[in-house]
This record gives C-alpha cells, structure tokens and sequence, in this order.
C-alpha cells in the first residue's frame, strides 16, 4: 500500500525530530548509540534521493534540469562552507 506524499513527509520530519532531540537530549553514551544506530539510514536516505536526481552526461539534473533544488540543499548541508575551508 503507498502512502500519500504528505504522510510520508510528516513521519520523515517527525523521525528526524525525534532522532535531533533525542541525540541532543541525552547522556553521551546513549547519544553515540542513537547516532550510530541511525547514520546508516541518514546516509541511504540522502542516497536514494540523490540517485533519483542523478546527472546526465552534461551534468544536469533528469528531473530538475539544470537547477537542482535537492542537490542544491544537500550540499548546502553536507560540504564545507568557504569559510569552513579557509579556517586554520
């Protein structure tokens, strides 16, 4: 049975929500054990996504075109800024 959109959205928010407050909230220990628990399932996630926006030969987006709002977002989030590389 697929799930609406919507749905499906709200409960990856909530899971995320819930992974954030939970690894923030809690003894280191128990933080590192969430954390390696979940990365594996954050890493799919991202993977899966990207795999469905994958680039052409001319390296643009099959579904976005050149603009890719996804790609675009996850590098935003996953690769140094310029001034994280030009720190010492």
């Amino acid at each position: 049975m697929t799930r609406p959109a919507n749905v499906l959205d709200f409960q990856v928010r909530r899971h995320l929500a819930m992974l954030v407050t939970g690894i923030q909230s809690a003894d280191d220990d128990t933080a590192l054990r969430l954390a390696r628990t979940e990365i594996d399932r954050l890493a799919a996630g991202v993977i899966a996504g990207l795999r469905s926006h994958h680039l052409d030969r001319s390296g643009t987006c099959v579904l976005c075109g050149t603009y890719c709002r996804l790609r675009v977002a996850v590098s935003d989030v996953l690769l140094p800024t310029d001034q994280e590389r030009s720190s010492p």
